[in-house]
């Protein structure tokens, strides 16, 4: 026996009957349970009460919506905005963290670079204490050697006004221990040369 299917059970209900269906239901008390819920839930949603939408509603709804999408925006503006302050902050700690941190970098470099200076000064002025006779050719070098630290020397007294270190002053500090160097060289072969 095969129960007919529920398009047929409502078919019944709705008096659009067919034969075989109206003689299953008679004999089979599962379909007459069936049919009786079917007819049952009918009756209730028939029962419930119309509902009519209000006059104004669609523009309230419309109302409402714009509302919820401008506090949406809002959200969204503020939360951008404290992103981006946040953002900003970051950037300027790492900045002046960077900065403070070159600056370190800057007075440590000239700190080693006017230690080295002093120490070459000290070798010089040892080797000019001896008083030996020198070629010309060597005072020559000397002496230019020694102009040129003294347009070193101008150079970084005017550098000097800022009091922060620059990486020009350092450029002119390593240029000063680099001809420091090569005057005690000078002096060193000179001395060499004559005490032979």
């Amino acid at each position: 026996m095969t129960h007919p299917t529920l398009e047929a059970l409502l078919a019944l209900r709705d008096g659009e009957a067919d034969a075989g269906a109206e003689a299953h239901v008679k004999t089979c008390a599962a379909c007459q349970k069936t049919l009786s819920d079917l007819v049952d839930l009918r009756d209730s949603l028939a029962a419930l009460p119309s509902a009519e939408p209000p006059a104004d509603g669609w523009s309230r709804l419309q109302g409402r919506l714009r509302a919820e999408q401008r506090a949406r925006t809002l959200a969204r503006c503020g939360w951008a905005a404290a992103a981006a302050m946040v953002l900003f902050t970051a950037t300027v700690a790492v900045r002046g963290g960077l900065e403070a941190w070159h600056e370190a970098t800057l007075q440590q470099q000239m700190k080693a670079l006017v230690a080295e200076s002093q120490r070459l000064e000290d070798m010089v002025r040892a080797s000019e204490a001896s008083g030996r006779i020198v070629s010309g050719r060597t005072a020559y070098a000397i002496a230019d050697l020694q102009g040129r630290i003294e347009v070193l020397d101008a150079r970084l007294a005017a550098a000097r006004r800022d009091k922060q270190p620059t990486n020009e002053v350092i450029d002119l500090w390593q240029q000063r221990v680099a001809l420091l160097d090569d005057l005690a060289s000078v002096q060193t072969a000179r001395v060499a040369y004559v005490g032979i």
